[in-house]
C-alpha cells in the first residue's frame, strides 16, 4: 500500500491575492485610457420668429441711418474727409429705398468734390424711389455737374420747399454758394427775386468778413435785417458753427525806414483801417516791428518776446527768404513770394504778383472763347513777365509785337495787323497786271482778341493806332497795371477796353470809402499796398487756423482770395469794362466776336 506525500519546493509558491491586485490595477489603467462618451446633442434652436427678424433689421437700419446722418452733418460742416469716413461705415443695403437714395446722393456730392464727376453722374443715375427733397437736391447736383455751382444754387433758391425739408436744402444750397466766386455774389446780390437777392447778400457779407468773429456778427446782422427770409428762419448749419477764437496778438513786420518806408507805411495803414472796422471787444492786439532796425532774426525774436501768436510780413523778398530759412514756429503771412525755395510749414505767402493778373485775364479770354490772341507789349520787364505768364496758362498768341518806344506805335500796330503786308501784295498785283486795282484795307480775321501789355502813357498812343489800322472791332484786354495812376483822359481813351482790376474799385465794396478818407490813399501806385494791408488782416484768421485748400473764397480789396494747399494766397481779379470814362463791372463778352454789339473795344 502506497502512501501519498506532498513536496514543497522553496521559492516556487504562487500567491493568488497579489495577482488579483495587479490585474485589477491593469484593468483600471486600461479603462482610464478610453475616451469618455460624448454628451448628448443639444436641443435644436427654435427658428427665429418674425418679430426677432424685424428687430434685427431695425437695429441694422438704425445703425446705418445714424452713420448716414453723421456723414450728412459732417459734409454740411464742410468736412468732406469726415463725411467720406462716415459714409464708408454706412451699410446702405439695409436701408429702405429713400435711405439708399440719400446715401447715393451723398456719395455723388463727395465724388464731385474730389474731382470724379463721372462717378457722381453714375451714382445719381441709380437714384430711385427717393423722397421729394432728395429728388430736388439730385436735380440741383446734376445742374451743378452740367454747368456750375451757382446754377445749382439758383435751382434751390427758386424751389418751393416745405419747412421740414429746409435744413437739408439750405445746407446743400449754402455748400454750393460757398463754391461760387464772391465776385459773382457782388454782381448778383441786386438781381432776381427778393429770395434770391437775400441768399447772394448772405454769401457776399460772409465772404467780406475780416475774422471769424466778424463773420458771425455779420450773419447775425443779416438775420436781423432779413427776418422773413427762409435762411433767417433756418440758417445753414455751418453758419451757426463759426468759431469765435482767432489770433490774439498780431505782429506787423514792415519797413519804417529806407527805400521801402512809404510802401511799409501804406501796408500798415491799410491793415489798421481794416482793424478799426472790427468790434473793439474782438480786436486782436497789434504791435509794429521795423524790419530796418536789425536783422530779420532779431526782429522776429522781438515779436515773439512781445507775445505774438501770428506774424504778418515781412515785405522785402530777401527778408522773406531769410525768415523762411529760420523755420518759424508760429504762423507767418509773408507779404511777398518766394522765388524757388520750398516754404517752411508755418510760412504762408501773400503778394501782389502780376501773374495773378494774367491768370485772371487768361481765364476771361478762355471764358469768352477767344483762342487766337494778339499781344502788343511795351518795353517793360513786367510786360515781358506777363506775356510769359500768359503762355504758361496754355494760351499761345498768334503773334507778339514789341513796341520799343512811343514813336514806333503806329508802325508796330500796322505790322501786327498785317496792313503793310496787304499793301505790299496790292502793289505787287498792280505791277504784275499793269492795272489799277481797288484796295480796301481791313482788320485781320484770324484774331479773336488783342492783349495790350503797356503802361498808361503808351495806351493813349496805342488807341488811335488801333483805330487807324481797323482794329476797333476786335475785343481789347488790358491788365490792372495799365490803369495804375491812370487819369480821366486815359480812361476816356480806353473806352470799351476790358480790364482786370482790384475788386476794391467795384461798387458795393464796403469799407473802401473809409479806407480812402482815413489815410488819403487815392488811386495811385500805393493804393494796391493799402489794399494788401487790409486783406492781410482778412486772411490772418485762415492762416492762424491752418485752413489751406478750403473751397470757399474770401472777397478782399486785392481780389477774390483763397489760401491754397501750398500756403500761397491766390487772387482772382474783377472783370471791368471802361464805359463813358469809368470802370464798370463787365456784363459779358461774345465769344471771339467782331460784331458791333457794343461789347468790343470802341475807341
Amino acid at each position: 500500500m502506497g502512501v501519498a506525500t506532498t513536496k514543497s519546493t522553496p521559492g516556487m509558491s504562487i500567491h493568488f491575492p497579489a495577482v488579483r491586485s495587479l490585474l485589477g490595477a491593469a484593468i483600471l489603467a486600461i479603462a482610464g485610457c478610453q475616451s469618455t462618451p460624448p454628451p448628448p446633442p443639444p436641443e435644436p434652436e427654435p427658428p427665429p420668429t418674425r418679430e426677432m427678424l424685424e428687430e434685427t433689421t431695425r437695429a441694422a437700419a438704425d445703425t446705418a441711418n445714424a452713420s448716414l446722418a453723421e456723414a450728412e452733418r459732417l459734409l454740411a460742416s464742410d468736412d468732406a474727409v469726415g463725411a467720406t469716413a462716415a459714409l464708408s461705415l454706412t451699410d446702405a443695403s439695409v436701408l429702405p429705398p429713400p435711405g439708399r437714395a440719400r446715401a447715393a446722393l451723398l456719395g455723388a456730392e463727395l465724388a464731385r468734390r474730389t474731382g470724379d464727376p463721372e462717378h457722381a453722374q453714375e451714382l445719381l443715375s441709380g437714384i430711385e424711389r427717393a423722397d421729394a427733397t432728395t429728388k430736388l437736391l439730385a436735380q440741383a447736383l446734376r445742374i451743378t455737374l452740367e454747368r456750375d455751382p451757382a446754377s445749382g444754387a439758383r435751382t434751390l433758391m427758386v424751389a418751393a420747399v416745405d419747412a421740414g425739408s429746409r435744413p437739408r436744402v439750405h445746407d446743400f444750397l449754402w455748400s454750393l454758394l460757398e463754391e461760387t466766386d464772391p465776385l459773382l455774389a457782388l454782381a448778383e446780390n441786386t438781381r432776381g427775386s427778393p429770395n434770391e437777392q437775400g441768399w447772394w447778400q448772405l454769401r457776399l457779407t460772409t465772404a467780406m468778413s475780416l475774422t471769424a468773429a466778424d463773420r458771425a456778427a455779420r450773419v447775425r446782422r443779416w438775420v436781423e435785417s432779413h427776418p422773413d427770409h427762409p435762411a433767417a428762419k433756418v440758417l445753414p448749419r455751418v453758419l451757426g458753427e463759426q468759431p469765435d477764437s482767432g489770433p490774439t496778438h498780431i505782429a506787423l513786420l514792415l519797413p519804417d525806414g529806407g527805400p521801402l518806408a512809404a510802401a511799409g507805411r501804406a501796408v500798415r495803414n491799410g491793415f489798421m483801417a481794416a482793424w478799426l472796422e472790427l468790434d473793439p471787444a474782438a480786436r486782436p492786439r497789434v504791435t509794429f516791428h521795423d524790419t530796418e532796425s536789425g536783422d530779420i532774426a532779431s526782429v522776429l525774436a522781438a515779436a515773439r518776446a512781445a507775445g505774438a501768436d501770428l506774424v504778418i510780413g515781412p515785405l522785402q523778398r530777401e527778408h522773406v527768404a531769410a525768415l523762411n530759412a529760420m523755420m518759424p514756429e508760429i504762423p507767418v503771412l509773408a507779404l511777398n513770394n518766394l522765388v524757388t525755395t520750398t516754404p517752411a510749414p508755418q510760412l504762408h505767402q501773400f503778394g501782389l504778383a502780376p501773374e495773378d493778373e494774367m491768370a485772371s485775364l487768361a481765364q476771361w479770354l478762355a471764358d469768352s472763347g477767344a483762342e487766337r490772341v494778339l499781344v502788343l507789349r511795351g518795353p517793360h520787364e513786367w510786360a515781358l513777365r506777363l506775356e510769359r505768364a500768359l503762355e504758361e496758362t496754355g494760351q499761345k498768341p498768334v503773334g507778339s509785337y514789341l513796341i520799343p518806344e512811343l514813336r514806333t506805335v503806329t508802325d508796330t500796330v500796322g505790322s501786327a495787323m498785317l496792313i503793310a503786308a496787304s499793301e505790299a501784295r496790292h502793289a505787287e498785283l498792280e505791277r504784275l497786271t499793269g492795272l489799277p486795282l481797288a484796295f480796301a484795307p481791313r482788320a485781320r480775321q484770324d484774331v479773336d482778341a488783342i492783349v495790350t501789355l503797356v503802361d498808361g502813357l503808351e495806351i493813349t498812343a496805342l488807341v488811335p493806332a488801333l483805330k487807324f489800322h481797323y482794329a476797333d472791332k476786335i475785343p481789347a484786354f488790358a491788365p490792372a497795371l495799365t490803369l495804375q495812376d491812370a487819369g480821366a483822359s486815359t480812361l476816356v481813351a480806353m473806352e470799351g477796353f476790358h480790364v482786370v482790376e482790384l475788386p476794391w474799385s467795384l461798387p458795393g465794396m464796403t469799407g473802401r470809402r473809409d479806407l480812402l478818407e482815413a489815410f488819403n490813399t487815392g488811386s495811385g501806385s500805393l493804393a494796391s499796398l493799402y489794399a494788401l494791408g487790409a486783406d492781410a488782416l482778412r486772411m490772418a484768421d485762415r492762416v492762424w487756423r491752418g485752413q489751406r485748400g478750403q473751397r470757399s473764397r474770401t472777397l478782399g480789396y486785392t481780389g477774390s482770395l483763397i489760401l491754397a494747399e501750398d500756403g500761397r494766397v491766390r487772387r482772382t481779379l474783377a472783370r471791368m469794362e471802361i464805359v463813358d470814362g469809368a470802370r464798370v463791372p463787365d456784363q459779358g463778352l461774345p465769344a471771339g466776336s467782331h460784331d458791333d454789339s457794343g461789347r468790343a473795344f470802341r475807341p
